[in-house]
């Protein structure tokens, strides 16, 4: 009899909690993509602005053409870069979470050898998953319009859990890029109702969490007014008192997109991959 899901989480927790490097392919993918769009922002403002030197008196002709087809060329590698270390940290995590469940440790040497094994495998799989959404949204524009219906809001979402499980197949099982979407398919198939509850109790994690860090953003900013001297309360004093409300605000957010990486690096994201690896293998003859 199939593994329950409510045990697939209980066991995943317990090797989560014994294995913390789990978190290293989240973490690091997060800090290169970080350091990537940094370094990009940086080299476009201070080097390869197309704005610079328009001042306040901006006219169409006085871009630079040049440097603004350099910048999206520069932006349509830093894509395919990111997309092609998301799929190595990706293949990275689904063998480390094998190992981990498998033999109850791993290590970074999994991360190196899954993630250089599949990742291109994987990439090639998403691209071919992209297409065929591409191709079902434009032809769901006909009954978008007539119907009136979110189809089109709809269409991604379903694409997502159908194929949820494409990666861990590719990787678990060992297959190639068309194995991989067809097994991942037809396990899904075989386990919709297990597959689209997994999936949705992954999203509501995620909510929970970015919510969290939301209310900690709203908690700042709250806590920073209270020590504003408001002076006689005139607009003038109120005005001079909400000057460093900008920076406050800057700094909030700051705080609630690091807190959330962290959290979704470190906590969620490795538990989310042993949740789906244990059940895949569970279900698909690769017991955990």
């Amino acid at each position: 009899m199939p593994e329950g899901l409510e045990s697939v989480i209980r066991e995943c927790y317990k090797v989560w909690r014994k294995n913390p490097v789990l978190a290293a392919p989240f973490l690091m993918n997060a800090t290169i993509d970080v350091s990537l769009i940094v370094a990009f922002i940086a080299l476009v403002f201070f080097l390869l602005n197309p704005l610079k030197g328009t001042g306040m008196q901006f006219n169409i002709s006085m871009i630079n053409w040049g440097f603004l087809l350099l910048d999206i060329l520069l932006l349509m590698i830093l894509i395919f870069i990111m997309h092609v270390l998301s799929a190595f940290f990706r293949a990275g995590s689904i063998g480390m979470a094998k190992k981990a469940l498998e033999t109850g440790k791993t290590s970074l040497d999994d991360l190196a050898e899954s993630g250089r094994k599949k990742f291109l495998q994987i990439l090639a799989a998403r691209l071919i998953i992209f297409a065929a959404a591409s191709i079902v949204g434009l032809l769901l524009l006909i009954p978008q319009f007539i119907l009136q219906g979110e189809y089109l809001t709809m269409s991604p979402i379903a694409f997502v859990i159908v194929f949820a499980l494409v990666d861990y197949a590719i990787v678990l099982s060992d297959i190639g890029i068309v194995d991989g979407l067809s097994k991942g398919f037809n396990f899904f198939k075989a386990n919709m109702f297990e597959t689209v509850l997994l999936w949705s109790f992954t999203r509501v994690l995620e909510s929970a969490v970015l919510l969290a860090c939301v209310v900690l953003g709203m908690l700042i900013i709250g806590a920073s007014t209270l020590f504003m001297p408001l002076g006689d309360l005139s607009a003038e004093s109120i005005a001079k008192a909400l000057g460093p409300s900008l920076m406050i605000l800057v700094i909030a957010a700051g705080v609630v997109v690091i807190v959330f990486i962290l959290a979704l690096s470190y906590i969620l994201s490795p538990l989310v991959t042993l949740f789906f690896s244990r059940f895949y293998m569970g279900r698909a003859g690769k017991g955990a």
